[in-house]
Parts: structure tokens; C-alpha cells; sequence
């Protein structure tokens, strides 16, 4: 038999040691992250001890307010824009806190969602709809449940029927959903007139994580969330722009992760594309408002 077929294997079995050896090194080179990540996000300050679970923001008037969900009263509190000192409070008068999960707005009303459903089995989700230019006048009640929720079960934290996430454009309000089964998002709508109807169902998304908040400013919709582990948070959040009516989920769109380890769930449109970003309190860890500026990662 020709010695050819042997030697030009031997060059093979030399070679696959070094081989071995290089597959053996690029699995200890950690994968790039699958997300631009944002290491410099500006913190304002931590926020008032009074408001320990800041679930909602928004800005109008040069007045930015929050609210603690539903371990919490039904009061709206005003905070500084540049140190979150707590500025005032207003108890709202016909409404109840039983777990408010975001503040939204239009033109001439504030809209409270106390839709929170961590257990998967409310039947009674509202959203309060109330006069920016008289906090203490009559409320409205939205009252909604979702169209294609059939089972009230839950279990708890794991269905696709929790919500913490609505803004209002032109007509409607959209509710963006908490799905703590399949890690996506539905997107439903509503009237904004008060009364009692079946929110439709108008796309889905798959956002990996849990949406907790959203604000919305021109052509501009930030979903605010976080993946949970055991010990910690990683927020993030997805950035929709330059949509076509309310398209919102098929627009240009791109994700960005925080490094601060916060349960983030209020998010609010200020100027030039920035949006203000508040968090809840974990033990010692007091609960912080920051600054997010979505224009500088277009």
C-alpha cells in the first residue's frame, strides 16, 4: 500500500491537539451580551421614604408625580424633577388602591390603572380617569377585563394576565401586558370614555422579560421591565419609534439593559426624547428616580 494515505494524515494528527486546545479556550470567552447595555444612567436621587414603591410616573405642567402601588394608600405624591424631594400629596377622593401599577395622560385628564393581577384571578381591573385641572373633582371609572382571558386561576406569578403598562393616543387607551408564563407582551385596547367593556386584543410581542411600565412622547414609546432572578433585577428597556398610527410593536424598535440591579416600574416622557425612570425600594435599598435618554441610541 502507497505510504501517501499515512502521510498526509500525520499533519492532521499533530494539528488536532492545537485544535482541541483552541475550541477548548473560546468556551471560556463569554458570549457578547445579546443587548446594548446602559452603564451610565443618570440617578437624580433616591426617592422619599413615604414613597416606597413607586409604580408609575408622569410629567405634565412642569410637575412630575408618582404612586406607590397597592401597599399603599390612594394618594398621588409631586416630586422635584432634579433632587425627587417630596413636594406634595393629594388623597383622591372615589377611588381605591388596590394595586395601581401606572399614571398615564392626554390633554386635559391623568389615567391611574389599578389593574395589578400578580394572581391571574381579578374580575373587578379599573382605571381611573381623572381632571388635571381639578385633582379632587369627580373621578371616572374605566372598567375592562381582557377579551381573551377565560380562566382565572392564575397561579400566582405564573399566567399571562397580569398588567402594569398603559398609555393614551389620540382616542384609546393601550395596556401592555405583564406575561409572567411566556415572558412576551399582548396589547390590547380601550375606550378612554368611562364605562365597562372587553379590552381587544390588537398584537403581540415577544419583549423577553416583564413590561412594568410606559410612556409614550411624539413618535417615541418606551416599555420599561426587567428580567427577575433570585436575588436580583436587570431592567431593561424597548424602544419603539417612528410608527405608523398605532403600529406601535411593528415600528423601528431596539432594546437597551440597565447595569443598576433595580426593580424598575415608572417611566415618563419629559423633553427631547429623555424619559424619567423610577424604582421601588428592596429592603435597605431606598428607591431611586433617574434620568433615561432614548434619543442618544437612535
Amino acid at each position: 500500500m502507497p505510504r501517501l494515505y499515512l502521510k498526509n494524515k500525520l499533519p492532521l494528527l499533530f494539528l488536532l491537539p492545537a485544535l482541541l486546545l483552541t475550541c477548548k479556550e473560546d468556551k471560556n470567552i463569554p458570549p457578547p451580551p445579546p443587548y446594548p447595555i446602559e452603564n451610565d444612567l443618570t440617578i437624580i436621587s433616591p426617592l422619599p421614604e413615604v414613597i416606597n414603591e413607586s409604580s408609575g410616573l408622569v410629567f405634565f405642567n412642569n410637575q412630575l408625580w408618582t404612586h406607590n402601588d397597592g401597599t399603599g394608600d390612594n394618594r398621588l405624591y409631586q416630586i422635584s424633577d432634579t433632587t425627587a424631594e417630596l413636594l406634595d400629596s393629594i388623597k383622591l377622593s372615589n377611588t381605591s388602591n388596590k394595586d395601581w401599577e401606572d399614571i398615564t395622560q392626554d390633554d386635559t385628564h391623568i389615567f391611574i390603572g389599578d389593574f395589578g393581577n400578580n394572581a391571574g384571578d381579578r374580575q373587578d381591573l379599573k382605571i381611573y380617569k381623572i381632571p388635571k385641572a381639578n385633582f379632587l373633582a369627580t373621578t371616572d371609572t374605566i372598567a375592562f377585563s381582557f377579551e381573551d382571558q377565560l380562566n382565572f386561576d392564575g397561579p400566582l406569578n405564573g399566567h399571562n394576565f397580569d398588567c402594569e403598562a398603559m398609555i393614551t393616543y389620540e382616542d384609546s387607551i393601550y395596556l401592555f401586558s405583564k406575561n409572567h408564563s411566556d415572558q412576551q407582551l399582548r396589547l390590547y385596547q380601550l375606550p378612554k370614555t368611562a364605562g365597562e367593556y372587553s379590552a381587544k386584543l390588537k398584537a403581540t410581542f415577544d419583549c423577553e422579560g416583564l413590561i412594568t411600565g410606559a410612556a409614550i412622547s411624539d413618535q417615541t414609546l418606551c416599555l420599561l421591565g426587567y428580567n427577575k432572578n433570585i436575588d436580583s433585577f436587570e431592567p431593561f428597556v424597548w424602544v419603539f419609534y417612528n410608527f405608523t398610527d398605532s403600529d406601535f410593536l411593528n415600528a423601528n424598535h431596539f432594546r437597551i439593559d440597565f447595569t443598576n440591579q433595580e426593580q424598575m416600574e415608572g417611566i415618563a416622557s419629559y423633553i427631547n426624547g429623555q424619559f424619567f425612570i423610577s424604582s421601588e425600594s428592596e429592603g435597605t435599598n431606598q428607591g431611586k428616580l433617574f434620568l433615561f435618554d432614548a434619543e442618544k441610541w437612535k
